[in-house]
């Protein structure tokens, strides 16, 4: 039974690292035997989805269920990864641990607050709809569809960024009230000289995420700094065996975007349709396919790039990064891939694509260029490019929160322009962006009720206050919004 928090941290940590896991909504460690495969292929709309159902029939006996809540609610209800037993080890409501959601959860934290600098490790990291563990160092446990989907170790983006690691901002962080709260032992320190190597070699990041890495470390930032300085002059470089992480899809694609100079909130609105599409796997040929055609991704790819398959532009199967579907557009890219001499599933080809069609819906880039929020961006790609035939409220939604989750993980404009800024709701039906402080300059654009924009700056013209979005789009009158 976990009793204190350095347990409860450990015990996350050893899940991320010694077991194989799948996020599965609903899930509190049960192994994916047959029978806990179909239960829980029907337990949850989410689960529902095709994407998801084929994931989970393709887990073994050895990999264990979780979602975010139940990762923390199974270890403390007893789960000990036993794959004989229906919950891996856990006992349902044991241990007088409740049955709550993430949101319940965090509310049952006294005193949860959103001051980051008094973090303390086994205290649970809290953001709308989402949780997960603090383990300390600056990292996470949390299980999460997103980058791996299983329990995954990840940055907290509130102390730092860290190389090698995924990561988000949380919003809040507070003590669980099921464990005791006791110190970690003091861990045996580095010398300033070891850190300033590990520095020059890349291990710290840069700019302020370094500062804050080392200092939440418990390292004088200024004292590693001018070690630094003092081993570069002297010739110092970095270390041979450290060898350079492969940029993952999602960092390479955000970087192309940001490189034709959309802002933050456009390239995050863009990654979220991505990602609902294709779950940005360049490959990726739309499931119901896999099982007509008889072919998975990669065999597809092949016999597409190779000629013996010659149906791929009519066969109506969506391919690639934006699940390109009808018979122009795949011609096009077929046509695009073979011009540059590269494989239909070539993430730089299909980005260079993807591109050169954004750039024909002007409609779309209009709103991009000029985008305030992720969700206005998102809106715009989903209704303007992707088009699919589910263009609800909870599709946009959904898309929208996907793009949140890059938006946390890579934007550096909210830190940059928004530090000081303050965040107010649309309460409009539909409000106007305008290019400057006032109804004499022309609409640029337009933003919806219910939307959210951080302001970074007032002006007061006649008896109307106006608003600077921080993404610089423009600027709204205040009238029609409420602070948050």
């Amino acid at each position: 039974m976990i009793t204190t928090n350095l347990e409860l941290a450990e015990a996350a940590l050893n899940v991320a690292k010694n077991y194989k896991t799948l996020y599965v909504m609903g899930c509190f460690g049960a192994p994916m035997t047959d029978s806990n495969k179909k239960r829980y292929c029907n337990n949850h709309d989410y689960n529902k989805q095709p994407e998801r159902q084929r994931m989970i029939m393709a887990a073994d006996k050895n990999t264990f269920g979780f979602d975010c809540v139940n990762l923390i609610k199974g270890l403390l209800w007893g789960w000990t990864g036993d794959n004989t037993k229906a919950y891996g080890g856990a006992v349902y409501k044991s241990n007088g641990v409740p049955d709550t959601n993430a949101n319940g959860m965090i509310q049952k934290c006294p005193g949860a607050t959103t001051d980051f600098s008094t973090l303390e490790i086994g205290e649970a990291l809290w953001i709308e709809g989402h949780i997960g563990v603090y383990v300390g160092d600056g990292l996470a446990v949390e299980c999460t569809p997103r980058w791996t989907n299983n329990v995954q170790i990840t940055a907290v983006f509130n102390l730092g960024k860290k190389s090698g690691y995924n990561g988000r901002t949380w919003t809040k962080h507070g003590k669980l009230p099921f464990v005791s709260y006791v110190k970690a032992p003091e861990p045996v320190k580095k010398s300033i000289e070891e850190i300033a190597q590990e520095v020059i070699d890349g291990k710290w990041g840069n700019g302020s995420d370094r500062k804050k890495a080392l200092t939440a470390a418990g390292y004088d930032a200024s004292a590693v700094q001018k070690k630094v300085n003092e081993l570069v002059a002297a010739g110092k470089k970095p270390t041979e065996s450290v060898p350079t992480e492969p940029k993952k899809n999602d960092e390479i694609i955000w970087n192309f975007l940001k490189g034709k100079g959309l802002n933050d909130f456009a390239v995050a609105g863009v990654m979220g349709n991505l990602y609902a599409e294709s779950a940005l796997r360049p490959n990726n040929l739309q499931n119901k396919y896999e099982k007509s055609l008889g072919m998975t991704d990669d065999q597809y790819t092949k016999a597409v790039d190779n000629g013996t398959y010659n149906n791929f532009v009519k066969d109506s199967a969506g391919y690639g990064l934006a699940q390109w579907t009808y018979w122009s557009r795949k011609q096009a890219l077929l046509n695009f891939a073979k011009k540059q001499k590269a494989s239909i599933a070539d993430l730089q080809m299909q980005l260079d694509y993807l591109w050169k069609e954004l750039s024909g819906y002007s409609g779309v880039m209009k709103v991009l260029k000029n985008a305030s929020s992720v969700r206005q961006a998102s809106d715009a790609v989903l209704t303007g490019f992707e088009k699919p035939a589910d263009q609800s409220e909870p599709v946009q939604k959904k898309r929208a929160d996907y793009g949140m989750e890059f938006y946390d993980s890579y934007a550096t404009e909210k830190d940059a322009k928004g530090s000081c800024g303050y965040m107010v709701k649309v309460t409009a039906s539909v409000l106007n962006v305008r290019k400057g402080p006032g109804t004499n300059y022309p609409v640029i654009t337009t933003v919806k009720k219910g939307e959210t924009y951080t302001i970074v700056g007032e002006v007061v013209s006649g008896s109307t206050h106006w608003g600077k979005l921080v993404s610089g789009a423009g600027w709204i009158c205040l009238k029609y919004t409420v602070d948050m």
